[in-house]
């Protein structure tokens, strides 16, 4: 896979929407030496967000090959970021369920659009880089036999350039997310390494960049790590 790249992860959001351990993740960076992560700030407000980012610059971190972006974020602090660390590539939610409040002009070369509860329309997808695909969300939608979610990936997957992707879970059984009352077999939390074999069967999506989005440690996510380049190589 040397063209392709597994990353580990700081994710913020536990799967009750609540706010995960980020700061255990980012000291084992430090204990670790790893100075490239991708980062997911999805729970976290502006002062948690700039938290986050003196944890990380404190910790050694360098480059962030996939910062997940929030619609609310002003220009200022993506300058601040792209200033701070070694930025690749940015995702952002769909556009047409999370609206920008800011103008993303200077940067949407370089920003993925990632398929969530929805997938994103084609017309906001010409206006960005093209796809992040999370593998989980696509799964947990074929599992639940929703064939127009499906077809519209397959679709946007011929049509449009996958910049980067999420490589998460699928769990055995459905589980109940309260945040959003739902119930779902993707998540964020990895029990067995065998949850994630489902992704042989998208391995021919993989993108250059594809980050591990777990709340589990990094220890335990140098593990998925080295579990997957062996499986998808």
């Amino acid at each position: 896979m040397a063209s392709r790249r597994i990353t580990v992860s700081v994710t913020t959001v536990s799967m009750n929407g609540g706010i995960n351990d980020w700061q255990s993740q980012v000291a084992e960076l430090k204990k670790y030496g790893i100075d490239e992560v991708s980062v997911f700030p999805t729970a976290l407000q502006e002062s948690g967000r700039y938290d986050l980012y003196a944890s990380l610059m404190g910790a050694g971190v360098k480059k962030i090959p996939l910062f997940h972006l929030k619609t609310e974020m002003k220009n200022e602090e993506i300058d601040f970021l792209l200033k701070s660390f070694d930025i690749e590539t940015f995702n952002l939610h769909s556009t047409n369920k999370w609206p920008l409040l800011h103008d993303y002009t200077r940067w949407k070369s370089n920003i993925f659009l990632e398929n969530g509860k929805e997938v994103p329309h084609s017309k906001e997808l010409e206006e960005f880089a093209g796809l992040c695909v999370d593998f989980s969300h696509w799964h947990n939608e074929f599992l639940l036999e929703n064939g127009d979610y499906c077809a519209k990936m397959t679709d946007n997957l011929e049509r449009f350039k996958t910049g980067v992707t999420h490589l998460s879970p699928i769990k055995k059984e459905l589980l109940l997310n309260p945040f959003v009352n739902i119930k779902q077999y993707d998540s964020h939390v990895l029990g067995d390494l065998s949850e994630l074999d489902y992704l042989v069967g998208y391995k021919k999506y993989l993108a250059p960049i594809n980050a591990i989005e777990l709340t589990n440690s990094i220890a335990e996510q140098l593990r998925v790590k080295e579990y997957l380049e062996k499986m998808l190589d």
